[in-house]
C-alpha cells in the first residue's frame, strides 16, 4: 500500500531534478511514489529521471504544456498515496 505520494512538478529544470529525486528515495521506506510531472520540457528532464533506477518513481510526460494549476491537479489524478505532497525541484 502507498502511503505518501511525493510529487514533482518540473519544466526545463533537469539541472536540479535528479538531486531533488535522490533526496526522496534516500528515505528508506518503501510506502511512498514520487510522480514527475515533466511539463513538456525540452532539456534532458526524462534521461534525468531514467537514470535513476527505483521502482518507486512514477514518470508522466505532457507532450503540450499545462498551466502550473493544470499540471498540478494532473499529478494529484495520477497519485495514489493516503497523503499527498508537492514539492520544488
Amino acid at each position: 500500500m502507498i502511503k505518501i505520494s511525493i510529487i514533482i512538478p518540473t519544466r526545463e529544470r533537469a539541472d536540479y531534478l535528479g538531486d531533488s529525486i535522490r533526496s526522496c528515495i534516500s528515505n528508506i521506506n518503501d510506502e511512498f511514489e514520487i510522480v514527475v510531472l515533466d511539463n513538456a520540457s525540452q532539456d534532458n528532464t526524462y534521461d534525468v529521471v531514467n537514470q535513476i533506477k527505483d521502482k518507486r518513481i512514477k514518470y508522466h510526460r505532457n507532450e503540450l504544456r499545462l498551466s502550473m494549476r493544470d499540471n498540478f491537479e494532473k499529478g494529484y489524478s495520477l497519485s495514489c498515496g493516503e497523503i499527498i505532497c508537492f514539492i520544488g525541484d
